[in-house]
């Protein structure tokens, strides 16, 4: 069963307007059901009513509220990289890393697409990423990974530490990266808005509607009050799916991330988002001028492995530390909002896109890796193509059943 102990709102949770949708109290049939009412469910709903499917066919199911869970307890970055460095990624795969870029970056065109057209507002950024060294060997690896970038034809900058530190505003003793595609945004506000595009549409979604059975055979997802029978399965619960079916826990692990943010100071020194120390530090200042920082789970990686999203003094101790050494116009300040999230961790850092390794009528949408918001819309997609076509170009990629 999904983990129920009292959290704390993010920034973006307690900023968005809720979707306010009924909980299910009844049996019902479906075509399509969808587990899940983060950015991947919900971006995996629309992609399906997009590609055909009748809407009063198509239900999703969420425990809590729409995004109330990893998709609302971010630090708001969209990237186009990914948990390994490009250099090294091309190394493993070659031609595929490439591939992968080239997915993210549609990822990325979707979600600026799709606000537009529905008018979202999502505070979008598009200031590029900051990717800063903490080491000489990091510093190395990002050298290698601009090499790389620039051999596919991918426009990213190296940067000297001075010239970082330029744009960091901040003193940083290595060099590191500079990728003009990604930013920053208010991630509840997008998967919120969506969600009520998809009901708009007449998609039948429902909230506070935990899973607590899934039977594969007959495909039913069996809540308190309720059932949903239906054709196909879509599992898009990220890091709790081992929760619900046992045989995903070799392939997925929760993980946890703790965030803060400061009140708003008056100058934006900060404009780029920044990913340091191989994403163990993020950072950024909002367009309104409010700082938000995220990571340092290294400093109690035991501790950080589960489901509970309760933040912990000590990992947050440490974030509040490291942001006031790096600015201090934050020292007179105390954060006003502190939170966390359960990230789902792949096996192999590439997430899980089509059927079920084991089960018919399943089909998997998970293990971002702590880039979902990089990768689950065009994931979904995937995973939508698959479900009414039966095939999609980059299937392959993601296969579930790759490790078998």
């Amino acid at each position: 069963m999904i983990p129920t102990a009292p959290s704390t709102d993010s920034l973006w949770l307690d900023t968005a307007t809720q979707a306010n949708c009924p909980s299910l109290l009844a049996d019902i049939e479906a075509d399509v059901v969808i587990i899940g009412g983060g950015l991947a469910g919900v971006s995996f709903a629309w992609h399906l009513l997009e590609g055909g499917l009748n809407p009063e066919r198509l239900v999703l199911l969420e425990s809590r509220n729409i995004a109330s869970r990893a998709s609302g307890r971010n630090a708001g970055f969209l990237l186009a990289d990914f948990a390994e460095p490009y250099g090294r990624l091309k190394e493993a795969m070659g031609d595929g890393a490439a591939r992968l870029r080239h997915l993210s970056l549609r990822n990325q065109e979707w979600l600026k697409a799709t606000a537009a057209q529905l008018e979202i507002n999502w505070q979008w950024s598009p200031d590029g990423v900051l990717v800063a060294a903490a080491s000489a060997h990091e510093e190395e690896e990002y050298r290698a990974s601009v090499q790389a970038l620039t051999d596919d034809g991918f426009p990213v900058d190296f940067l000297a530490a001075d010239a970082l530190s330029e744009r960091l505003a901040s003193p940083n003793a290595f060099g590191g990266m500079f990728d003009p595609a990604g930013g920053g945004c208010h991630p509840a506000c997008f998967v919120l808005e969506l969600a009520k595009a998809c009901m708009k549409r007449g998609a039948r979604f429902f909230e506070q509607s935990e899973v607590i059975h899934l039977d594969s055979e007959s495909v039913v997802a069996q809540t308190a009050r309720g059932s949903v029978r239906a054709a196909r399965l879509v599992l898009a619960i990220n890091a709790y799916a081992p929760l619900l079916d046992d045989t995903l826990a070799s392939l997925i692990a929760p993980t946890r991330g703790q965030m803060l943010s400061f009140p708003p100071v008056a100058d934006r020194v900060l404009k780029p988002v920044v990913y340091r120390n191989h994403g163990f530090e993020y950072f950024r200042q909002d367009m309104s001028g409010r700082f938000v920082f995220g990571g340092f789970r290294q400093t109690a990686e035991a501790l950080e492995v589960g489901y509970e999203e309760t933040p912990t003094s000590d990992v947050q101790a440490g974030l509040c530390d490291f942001a006031r050494q790096l600015y201090p116009q934050l020292q007179a300040l105390e954060p006003e909002y502190r939170w966390a999230g359960t990230m789902g961790f792949s096996v192999d850092g590439m997430p899980f896109v089509g059927p079920h390794p084991h089960k018919d009528g399943i089909l998997l949408c998970l293990g971002f890796t702590g880039h979902g918001f990089g990768l689950a819309s065009e994931c979904a997609k995937v995973g939508a193509a698959l479900l009414l076509e039966g095939s999609h170009p980059d299937a392959e990629l993601f296969s579930p059943r790759r490790l078998l």
